[in-house]
């Protein structure tokens, strides 16, 4: 929809998420829609290592699963990952699974893959705590968009750039967004991020039926993120004159979407959390500028 990679990407998550299936029953892998947690277990995983896969975006898979989650649960094979897309959108999985890996603490049963936070928000409430580990997948660093090798602990600090100028400054303007970043002309390219944030304001911010979300107060809330120099909740409430409680709840449906990351300020600070955006490529979409 976005925009396909004319050449596929490795990700160094891929050597965490090796390390989380021999320790931990479930792994949850997290992130924002588009940033490329299906293309990582689908197409990156080595071969040695055996999964099925299966979306909850396809309505019938969604039905029998909300319909039947014990049955769907265990239909799998020996030595088998079981891989389960988009799995939010059927809460009643996360009991059914605790139950099985209850039964039996195998390491790497299940990968589950969200682009929500697991949490009441999306009225899921067993947390599979003790019987999972998170890893979060965030959009393409500037060395994976250049096919760099992941940096050694020896090789941390270098005498010399592994990346040039150009290609910071190249990096800074489009992002690294699978499917965004690398599209060419800048027109098709500002099209294609206004779909996502649209798709998200109008689609996925509406979808937590425990809040009430104003689509339009999304897109000023996430254009001033873009744009602004405090981004702290009280900041944002003020520059948009908005109530603090209404542009806090907002913020916390961003959050949850990966949207939206929240950074806290040292612990013994005075100062505020902050508020960014997944992704740099987004500021040039809201006309924002390095230089100020």
């Amino acid at each position: 929809m976005w925009g396909n990679m004319n050449h596929p990407r490795q990700r160094y998550a891929m050597a965490l998420l090796l390390k989380k299936v021999n320790f931990a029953p479930v792994i949850l892998i997290q992130g924002a829609r588009q940033t490329g947690k299906s293309f990582l277990v689908k197409n990156l995983l080595p071969e040695k290592i055996k999964f099925i896969y299966k979306t909850l975006d396809l309505a019938s898979v969604k039905h029998f699963a909300a319909d039947n989650p014990d049955t769907f649960v265990r239909d799998t094979e020996p030595k088998h990952i079981f891989i389960i897309d988009e799995a939010q959108k059927v809460p009643a999985l996360f009991d059914s699974i605790k139950a099985v890996v209850d039964e039996n603490r195998t390491p790497g049963q299940f990968i589950l893959l969200g682009s929500t936070e697991f949490s009441k928000m999306t009225n899921i409430r067993e947390s599979l705590t003790g019987r999972a580990t998170r890893l979060k997948i965030f959009p393409l660093t500037l060395s994976e968009t250049k096919h760099l090798s992941l940096n050694s602990q020896s090789d941390f600090l270098q005498n010399k750039p592994r990346v040039s100028r150009h290609d910071f400054l190249k990096y800074l303007k489009n992002g690294g967004m699978p499917g965004l970043f690398g599209i060419k002309n800048e027109n098709e390219k500002i099209n294609a991020i206004k779909d996502w944030i649209d798709l998200t304001a109008q689609r996925d911010a509406t979808n937590f039926k425990s809040v009430k979300i104003d689509s339009d107060l999304i897109l000023r809330i996430l254009s001033a993120i873009g744009t602004q120099e405090d981004t702290s909740h009280g900041a944002i409430s003020k520059y948009l004159r908005v109530d603090a409680r209404k542009i806090k709840t907002h913020l916390n449906v961003l959050s949850a979407l990966f949207v939206i990351h929240k950074i806290d300020p040292y612990a013994s600070s005075t100062g505020k959390a902050q508020y960014f955006l997944c992704d740099v490529g987004f500021l040039n979409y809201f006309e924002s500028s390095f230089s100020k």
